[in-house]
């Protein structure tokens, strides 16, 4: 910045100070942030999120949302149950499945989507999808 800084400078004076005010603004602003609420990390930010929902909300099905960040200022990008429509379900692979990578009757790939008051009835059931590869 101190160098983009003493170009403006030779260029225009004025203009150059105004910079200048505006970095000292910013490094003032930088300082404050590190001191005052800013979360330790994103693991303790995560945790703490977890700590504030009863234990109703922690036995519900989680769903996510890309946006849910700035829409509901939470870390992990999870959306309320009051607005569960506006998320996709996260769902875990079951242990006993992870083991069947090499069992040729196997399921090798399942795709799973839910197209809630679409028209399309068939988006909305699980399909077997055989990859080979």
């Amino acid at each position: 910045m101190e160098k983009s800084y003493r170009e403006l400078l030779k260029m225009d004076a004025e203009a150059a100070a105004e910079f200048r005010l505006e970095i000292q603004k910013f490094r003032t602003d930088m300082a404050n942030d590190q001191n005052d609420d800013a979360p330790a990390d994103l693991l303790t930010s995560l945790k703490a999120e977890l700590a504030k929902l009863s234990p109703a909300e922690r036995k519900q099905p989680a769903r996510y949302a890309i946006g849910a960040f700035e829409k509901y200022g939470n870390f992990s990008g999870l959306v309320p149950e009051s607005n569960r429509e506006e998320g996709t379900a996260l769902v875990r692979l079951a242990p006993v499945y992870a083991g069947m990578t090499n069992n040729k009757d196997a399921i090798n790939m399942l795709i799973l989507s839910r197209n809630v008051g679409s028209d399309n009835a068939k988006s909305d059931k699980p399909r077997f999808v055989q990859w080979r590869g």
